[in-house]
């Protein structure tokens, strides 16, 4: 079972970088743009440098997958909330991880 939970992984890696490339959630829902967006066109929210799309990785088991990242940021781009000191900065979800239809299908 695990080579098929490791296929389904790398469809799954694939699907979500996809994602950060139209800056457009699981959901089909563009992402709200981000400030450095907005003042410089031409450039992608939630890629900066790439490094949280390139930390996209799975975890195959025998019946089972999971997908996702490993960076300390991570979380706060896919759920949003309050960041930086004291809370500071407010951070609108940009969800990239989950799975739509066309997952499904796959």
């Amino acid at each position: 079972a695990r080579p098929v939970f490791e296929e389904i992984g790398e469809h799954l890696v694939s699907t979500t970088v996809q994602r950060f490339r139209l800056s457009t959630g699981p959901d089909g829902e563009r992402w709200k743009p981000s400030r450095r967006v907005l003042e410089n066109p031409g450039e992608k929210t939630l890629v900066l440098q790439g490094h949280l799309r390139q930390s996209i990785t799975y975890l195959a088991g025998d019946d089972q997958v999971e997908v996702g990242s490993n960076l300390v940021y991570a979380a706060i781009h896919q759920l949003g909330g309050n960041a930086g000191r004291r809370g500071a900065a407010h951070i609108d979800p940009r969800p990239y991880l989950g799975i739509d239809g066309e997952d499904e299908a796959e």
